[in-house]
């Protein structure tokens, strides 16, 4: 049995990750501030400390009294709000700074970074590989990219293991949909209730949505590989358009709704698809919930509210 620490483990991915892990028989402690995560997500077998990352001294005190083996850090403001910038540079990269001197004083074995497609801008090749040069549009993938570059600068002068994951576009049960980035859970939720929904640009950009359980499976593995240090994309190699995403949903509630195309977003990427063969290779990972099975899976959570 392992001691874990997961860093935004009352949120979204995070929260999901926790239970596995508990499912599996590790000893799990939370930190996580409560602003973006809640109560009802965490786990009753997990510890949580209600700290934020930005704090120095109190995650420093987390680790040493727990002693974790691996670190996942998920917690960060998803935000592409030009308005949220002083935050999200503040956690994402200060907050990731402050992890990583946790891990180094309290001799961590490997830490898992969620990192983002959002690294990527809009690239030159599709599906994107690793070996893309990073051009980010927004603050939040700003922040990300800066946030690698810190790990893998601390890590290759501290000699601590770490993995890198680069997610696509993550949806599933938990996800918000006040959230700019959970498209599917906003259209899920519009269209269950009826409201209108509403498309930024002409609906024509396309995103690679993977289902929460399948990144979490890529966490799992990425912690107990024997490589060094990677950097992976986690995807499923298929580009939806935002439209085609409407028109799923729609068919799966058999419910039509109104829709206004509004003026697109600033920082927003017109095509994302990532190339997953890494993380095939040498995580042995591969996507597994397609599409219409996500969404499926992710209505019927809705409608019971868990």
């Amino acid at each position: 049995m392992k001691n874990v620490l997961v860093t935004g483990g009352a949120g979204f991915i995070g929260s999901h990750l926790v239970d596995e892990l508990i499912r599996n028989n590790y000893d799990v402690s939370i930190i996580d501030n409560l602003s973006r995560g809640y109560y009802k997500n965490i786990n009753s077998k997990a510890i949580l400390n209600k700290i934020d990352i930005r704090d120095l001294k109190n995650t420093n005190d987390v680790f040493s009294k727990f002693k974790p083996d691996i670190v996942f850090h998920m917690a960060a403001i998803s935000s592409i709000s030009a308005s949220d910038g002083a935050e999200i540079e503040s956690v994402n990269v200060l907050g990731t700074n402050n992890i990583l001197k946790a891990c180094i004083k309290n001799n961590i074995n490997r830490l898992v970074f969620s990192s983002s497609a959002a690294i990527y801008g809009n690239p030159d090749e599709i599906p994107t590989s690793e070996n893309q040069k990073p051009k980010p549009l927004s603050k939040y993938g700003i922040s990300k990219f800066g946030a690698e570059i810190n790990i893998v600068d601390f890590c290759k002068k501290y000699k601590l293991k770490y993995s890198i994951l680069r997610y696509s576009n993550v949806y599933g049960p938990r996800q918000q949909h006040d959230n700019e980035g959970g498209v599917v859970s906003i259209f899920s939720n519009n269209i269950i209730s009826s409201q209108p929904v509403s498309i930024y640009s002409n609906g024509k950009q396309t995103r690679d949505f993977i289902f929460v359980k399948d990144v979490v499976e890529a966490n799992i593995l990425s912690s107990q590989n024997n490589l060094p240090n990677f950097i992976s994309n986690i995807s499923t190699m298929e580009e939806t358009s935002i439209l085609a995403l409407l028109n799923l949903i729609e068919k799966t509630t058999n419910i039509s709704v109104e829709v206004a195309f509004k003026e697109g977003r600033p920082g927003e990427i017109n095509r994302s698809c990532l190339n997953n063969q890494f993380a095939n290779r040498f995580l042995g990972w591969h996507s597994s919930t397609t599409l219409p099975i996500g969404i499926k899976k992710t209505l019927d959570k809705m409608k019971t509210n868990e």
